[in-house]
């Protein structure tokens, strides 16, 4: 069994990418990395500074393990679906379906905790995704400091996030960005994660996983064109999720090589 890195990123701060990458490294085999902005995103280019890609290749070098990076000849046409929908497409060439292990991180996030038998938990489990814990400093003082002196506020949140899915056959992005899916030895499409109402299969929470994530760090000009962004999307509706199967609803089309 080997677990395969997925990170998607584009203009990162080379000390956000090193961190991140740095902190996987030790529990995977081979990371895929992916550059390139979405068409749609404000002022978007091809791929970032090369020290971008060269940092993560670097990191990757010293952790020995594999590293793939794929960097674009032009903006990703169909924004984040079509290129989290190519990073699996990578990651299917060296996985073994049913076998190896997908695990999503964020260039704005860092493995904090794992639990020593990590892999030996994920070869014994029957659901085909995982949970983790993902956790955030929070700064009440800068953000509302009224509000943070007359409550008593956390200066930590969690929340559990999916991030690790068993690879599936023809494991794809359909409809939006976050769904999921792909199909089983049986030959049936399933879906590794999408809304309730999609019939998402069962996760496994590993609450020993623990993984920060660290946007309240980005600069105020990257949290506003990311914002500008979301509001393009859905202004133009560069996303849907449509159940399949609804009465009154086209189904998704999900396709298998």
């Amino acid at each position: 069994m080997k677990v395969f890195g997925l990170l998607s990123w584009f203009d990162e701060s080379p000390t956000f990418l090193a961190s991140c990458v740095a902190s996987i490294a030790p529990h995977i085999d081979h990371l895929i990395a992916v550059d390139g902005a979405y068409a749609n995103f404000p002022g978007s280019r091809a791929h970032s500074d090369r020290l971008q890609a060269e940092t993560i290749q670097a990191i990757c070098d010293g952790a020995g393990i594999a590293c793939t990076i794929h960097r674009p000849s032009e903006p990703w046409r169909g924004n984040e679906v079509e290129k989290r929908d190519r990073m699996f497409k990578i990651a299917g060439a060296y996985s073994e379906p049913f076998v190896d292990w997908y695990w999503i991180i964020d260039a704005d996030s860092i493995v904090t905790a794992t639990p020593k038998d990590l892999r030996e938990q994920l070869e014994a489990l029957e659901e085909w995704s995982v949970d983790v814990m993902l956790w955030e400093q929070r700064d009440y003082v800068g953000d509302v400091p009224e509000v943070s002196r007359t409550l008593m506020l956390p200066t930590i949140g969690e929340q559990s996030l999916t991030c690790l899915y068993r690879v599936l056959r023809d494991f794809q992005v359909v409809g939006t960005h976050y769904c999921y899916g792909g199909f089983r030895p049986e030959g049936d499409f399933v879906w590794a994660w999408a809304p309730h109402i999609m019939g998402a299969q069962d996760r496994r929470l590993i609450p020993e996983i623990r993984v920060e994530h660290r946007s309240i760090y980005r600069d105020k000009y990257r949290r506003e064109l990311a914002k500008t962004y979301y509001q393009i999307r859905d202004e133009l509706g560069l996303e849907r999720v449509t159940p399949r199967g609804e009465k009154g609803l086209e189904p998704i089309e999900v396709t298998q090589a």
